[in-house]
């Protein structure tokens, strides 16, 4: 479908990376006509733009960025609604407990009755060992199972009290390749009611005239319903921006700044890998690196090549360090390190020669007294390692824009 994809889909892949997550938001919105063509779900749209908005308000002011905090925590994002609002409920069993409504539907009954394995100490020849709790241990296996089918049971017990007038369920069938659980058990063995029985309906509907109920497919081919028409052409994105009278800096806009800079130098030298060929070495990992963040693509031609230029005058300045040089390349990328206290510590560049390790913290920007304590960390961290064969750790803290190279040491040591 080549018009489709010319009108809908081809618009955005050209401007992706040069309008900020709200703004292509709303270019999609308008675009494929989300809300006309779904009125119920304005409210998740506007939440969803909300959520945008904040993520903006944080620094991620670019569509990777915020894709990445979508990943990460996209799923935890709910639209609030009052207690009291008239609006289906979805709740767990247990966080049901003590709540009531008019009308409770329990649509699965599957549910696992726990741990599938476990395990229990016995005695065996003199001697205690730890085995899997089977049948063969007799009573402590079947109490083991008496007690799950209980909890079952006061489960099944809270989520089926929760109606005031209405109760509907959905029992699996027993046998089958499927896991039908133990409810179909306990039917049986309480109300009687065989496993293979379906559309058994117990009590009374309640008093009153029910409504007529209209299915959303039958609403939506009513003849009164809401057509919305599809739209000749693409809205033009951010149209109402040239009737402003604000200057939008460019390098605003791609979300550039010491940060990202700062990340695209990292960048730069953990993809720096020396062959003999040192000016094209570092060419290519100065262009490797800038096609990491396509965020930067909304620069300006000039501004990106002047960007290409300071990063590889970094690396070529780093090439020219011989306590550097030996130790470039030989690690694929920031080595993550669990600490007794479980914490994660990454530094930049964790090399294990012969003479014991070397750690190198790269750096932009001014130096700070943070930067030596926190490499201190990480070379008290890597003399603790198997790797390092209990020979002394070295390190440095190299500052790729003030062009410096310090040296560091561990509390008490010398500098040879």
């Amino acid at each position: 479908f080549p018009e489709v994809h010319a009108r809908l889909l081809a618009p955005f892949m050209k401007r992706a990376a040069l309008l900020r997550p709200y703004d292509l938001a709303q270019a999609a919105l308008a675009t494929f006509q989300v809300v006309p063509r779904h009125p119920r779900a304005e409210l998740y749209v506007r939440r969803f733009l909300e959520v945008i908005h904040l993520a903006e308000s944080k620094g991620l002011g670019s569509l990777a960025r915020f894709l990445e905090f979508w990943a990460e925590a996209g799923a935890e994002e709910k639209v609030p609604l009052p207690e009291a609002a008239d609006a289906i409920r979805i709740l767990t069993i247990h966080k049901a407990k003590g709540l009531q409504f008019p009308v409770t539907i329990v649509p699965l009954h599957n549910w696992s009755a726990g741990r599938q394995a476990d395990y229990r100490p016995v005695e065996l020849h003199g001697h205690r060992v730890l085995t899997r709790l089977t049948k063969a241990l007799g009573r402590p296996y079947h109490q083991r199972n008496a007690a799950l089918l209980l909890e079952q049971v006061n489960l099944l017990y809270v989520a089926w009290t929760r109606a005031e007038e209405e109760l509907y369920v959905f029992v699996p069938a027993a046998g089958g390749r499927g896991n039908a659980g133990h409810v179909p058990a306990i039917l049986g063995r309480l109300l009687g009611i065989p496993a293979e029985e379906a559309g058994l309906t117990l009590g009374r509907p309640p008093a009153g005239q029910a409504a007529d109920f209209v299915s959303p497919a039958a609403e939506a081919l009513a003849p009164n319903a809401a057509v919305v028409p599809p739209l000749a052409e693409t809205p033009e994105f951010q149209a109402w921006l040239p009737r402003l009278r604000v200057f939008r800096h460019k390098v605003e806009d791609a979300a550039f700044d010491g940060r990202t800079r700062g990340k695209l130098a990292h960048k730069a030298v953990e993809l720096l890998r020396p062959t003999g060929r040192d000016e094209a070495d570092v060419e290519r990992a100065a262009a490797l690196a800038l096609e990491e963040f396509p965020e930067l693509r909304a620069l300006a031609e000039a501004e990106r090549q002047t960007l290409l230029r300071e990063v590889a005058d970094m690396l070529r300045w780093l090439m020219a360090q011989p306590e550097a040089r030996p130790h470039l390349g030989q690690s694929s990328g920031e080595l993550t390190i669990l600490t007794k206290d479980n914490t994660f510590q990454r530094p930049d560049l964790l090399d294990f020669t012969p003479d014991g390790p070397v750690v190198l913290e790269f750096k932009t920007g001014q130096a700070e007294s943070e930067h030596a304590k926190q490499l201190r960390d990480y070379l008290a961290l890597a003399g603790q390692l198997p790797q390092a064969l209990g020979k002394p750790v070295r390190g440095w803290l190299v500052y790729l824009d003030r062009r410096v190279l310090e040296a560091v040491l561990l509390p008490g040591e010398v500098r040879p």
